[in-house]
């Protein structure tokens, strides 16, 4: 029997952020299950830290020197884009192909035509790969909710790569609960996709936004974790003749890091719960046992484990690229 390939995904997921990791009380009980049923592969490493050269390395099977892509503002050309791709590569093998949610495989300001998509069959995402405009299938459907959350972030100045001040690492929590949220609908499309094609080999992406900054947290979340109860981590050795290399992206004061792991931890949550859709999805139709279900991300995330300046993933610690 051919075995369905599921590929749920995190954007920016500190490795270290799961309850299958022995973080202190983080709830990840979909990531858990997968974990305690399969096998979890501790080491690995992404290719290359940002997002956008790493899936592009997923996607095409090659390092970023060999793609000419290294950072978030490198576009592929249409053209150039390599006769292999994980799509095409199923769709050939008589898979039916679904890509969902964040695939970030153009800069934020670009946009793509192409009849499919990296030889996927289907594709319904909230950004603007889609060739129209950022939150086009979301907005579509969810406008007033897409606004809120828009409304939200940039009352704070929040841009909307998401992670380019400090407000946005630590966090806050959104009007908006879980199910009204991106991911979420997102989770749901993949879902739907599983149920419509119980009865053919599919492969498929759920990928979603979180818990890349800004760190959101769903209002009926919101009391799940408290930041007087998040533990610091240690601070880093003071001890270097230069520092210059050394990580400096945002800025926040040592106590204001609990309130950034505390909404960090509600986002993993919301994403654990988001993808809990497909599996349930899975479970219903009798195809969880004849599927391979595959978790990652598509890199880490620093926050804060080199030091209150250092966030995101731009170097390449562990914490980064693990």
């Amino acid at each position: 029997m051919v075995m369905n390939v599921v590929i749920l995904m995190n954007d920016q997921h500190a490795h270290s952020f799961l309850g299958c990791a022995d973080y202190p009380g983080l709830q990840t009980p979909t990531y858990d299950r997968l974990a305690q049923e399969g096998i979890r592969f501790t080491q690995a490493t992404c290719a290359v830290s940002p997002c956008l050269p790493s899936r592009h390395s997923m996607l095409h099977g090659r390092y970023a020197f060999q793609s000419g892509i290294y950072s978030n503002r490198h576009l592929l050309n249409p053209a150039q884009i390599p006769e292999w791709t994980m799509g095409k590569a199923f769709g050939q093998a008589g898979f039916v192909t679904g890509a969902f949610g964040k695939m970030h495989t153009i800069p934020y300001q670009a946009a793509i035509e192409r009849d499919n998509y990296y030889g996927f069959d289907h594709r319904a995402g909230p950004f603007h790969e889609t060739g129209e405009r950022m939150d086009s299938h979301f907005v579509a459907e969810h406008r007033d909710w897409a606004e809120t959350g828009t409304d939200e972030r940039e009352a704070r100045g929040i841009g909307r790569g998401g992670d380019n001040c400090a407000a946005a690492f630590k966090g806050f929590t959104t009007s908006l609960r879980l199910e009204q949220t991106r991911d979420w609908w997102v989770g749901g499309q993949a879902a739907a996709f599983v149920e419509e094609n119980k009865d053919n080999p599919f492969f498929m992406i759920c990928s979603l936004s979180g818990p890349h900054a800004p760190h959101v947290t769903p209002a009926n979340l919101a009391d799940l974790y408290d930041p007087a109860d998040v533990a610091l981590p240690p601070e880093p050795p003071d001890n270097l003749p230069d520092r210059d290399g050394y990580p400096n992206f945002v800025g926040l004061e040592r106590e204001e890091l609990r309130d950034a792991i505390a909404n960090y931890m509600a986002f993993v949550t919301a994403c654990d719960q988001s993808h809990q859709q497909v599996i349930n999805a899975l479970d219903r139709n009798g195809l969880y046992d004849d599927t391979l279900i595959i978790f990652l991300s598509d890199h880490g995330e620093l926050l804060g484990s080199r030091g209150v300046t250092a966030f995101s993933k731009y170097n390449l610690y562990e914490q980064a690229i693990r």
